[in-house]
Order: C-alpha cells, then structure tokens, then sequence
C-alpha cells in the first residue's frame, strides 16, 4: 500500500492551492493522489492546535478529512498527537488544558481518544497510530507514567493500532 501524510491538503485547497497532476490538470487532492496508487491518508489529530506552524488539525478539521477520504475511496490513518504542538523526540509537551495528576491525565486521555473517535466516525477511520514522537515521552510523562498512558488508549475502540517503540 502507498499513502501520504495529507494533514495539511485541505486547508492549503481552503486558501486557494490547486493541486494539479503531472498534466496540469488540477483537481481534488486526493483524486489526483488516488490517480497515482496512493491508497492510504495519514491525518494527524491535536488537542488544542494554536492555529498557525502548520496545526491547525483540531478533531473537526480531522473529521472533515477523514470522511472526504473514505468517499472518495481511499483508507485512513489517523495519528493522535495528544499535544497542542509538534512532538518530536525531545519534547513532547502535555496539552495545555490537561491535568498534571497521573490518574486524571490518564482520564482525560481515554475519554478525549474516546471523544474523538466518536465524532470522527469508526466507519471512516482504517487505522489508529499513537504519535507523535512517543519514544522519549508522552503528553510530558516519561517511564512507567508513558506506558501507564500508551496502555490506557487500546481499550477505546476496535481498530487496527499502531504504537510506535513506546516502551
């Protein structure tokens, strides 16, 4: 299967991109993609994205782009970020509006996957990915306190998972 992250396609069409293939035939993202054996989208979902630095991905957003790719034939990576900002292998910053207590973090983290899932659609998700970035850490927790949270969001929903080297 072939697939590309296309988190940003839709609001760079909303300002006025156009997308063309080889051609120059221009046309919806994701059918010139779909035109090229693309198979899969990577969409990733933040809490509270600020707006700007490319995040603007709020559960709306991924939901709008979830269920354009499903119509228009195509599979579905979503990848939770559980952040407000980019996570990579030295930061990855709880969201702001989340609590600093283990256990009402962990809470908040099932119901927010939950949540999510739920408003996005199961029938418009093939697969879940915990990312960004999680080797180091988690929503701002390291060690035994990361794991506790990577192991609370299997229990959510039935869809293919993939947790990258969360241990």
């Amino acid at each position: 299967s072939f697939g590309a992250d296309m988190s940003d396609g839709k609001y760079a069409s909303e300002r006025g991109v156009v997308y063309k293939d080889r051609n120059g035939n221009s046309g919806h993202y994701m059918d010139i993609m779909k035109k090229y054996g693309f198979e899969w989208i990577r969409i990733r979902v933040l809490v509270n994205p600020p707006g700007d630095h490319a995040l603007y991905q709020t559960t709306s957003y991924a939901r709008d782009v979830c269920q354009t790719a499903k119509s228009k034939g195509l599979k579905v990576l979503l990848v939770f970020f559980y952040s407000d900002w980019w996570c990579d292998p030295g930061q990855n910053p709880r969201p702001a509006s989340w609590p600093g207590d283990q256990n009402q973090l962990e809470d908040t983290l099932y119901n927010y996957t939950r949540d999510t899932i739920n408003t996005i659609g199961v029938n418009n998700l093939d697969m879940v990915a915990i990312g960004n970035e999680i080797d180091n850490m988690m929503c701002g927790t390291t060690g035994t306190n990361k794991r506790r949270l990577v192991d609370k969001v299997p229990s959510v929903f039935y869809l293919p998972l993939y947790i990258p080297n969360a241990a």
